[in-house]
């Protein structure tokens, strides 16, 4: 296995969750991609499993980014750092329950310009890191 972080990426939308990988691709890092909060709870769950980040939508078929969130705080704990990606993050319930779970809230339409700095601060890989 690699030394490189692992993140843990729940999306329903395959096109802008390819998107989103190629924006992490330089990265360097493990990506585990799922579907569904759901999906996202069963690995969170399995704490052989390694995780250094979550990434969630927050609505998904199957399971929410909600669902995904609760279990990390509880399976993982809260210093594990999750950046929740919707197009709802301008609303006042949305901003105060990311507040109330440490969470880093963004909204889709920034995500090309905040995520990878964003990952890089939660992961702390220098600036530079491409490998």
């Amino acid at each position: 296995m690699s030394d490189a972080p692992t993140i843990l990426f729940a999306e329903d939308d395959l096109d802008y969750s390819a998107e989103i990988l190629n924006l992490l691709e330089p990265l360097k890092v493990n990506v585990i991609t799922v579907e569904n909060g759901r999906q996202a709870a069963f690995f969170l769950c399995d704490l052989s499993q390694e995780i250094d980040l979550v990434i969630t939508d927050m609505t998904m078929p199957g399971g929410s980014g909600w669902m995904a969130i609760k279990v990390a705080r509880i399976q993982r704990g809260d210093s594990l750092p999750i950046i929740l990606q919707t197009g709802a993050a301008e609303f006042p319930d949305v901003r105060r329950r990311a507040k109330r779970f440490g969470i880093n809230l963004m909204d889709k339409a920034d995500l090309r310009e905040q995520l990878v700095p964003a990952v890089r601060e939660a992961l702390r890989l220098s600036p530079t890191r491409l490998s």
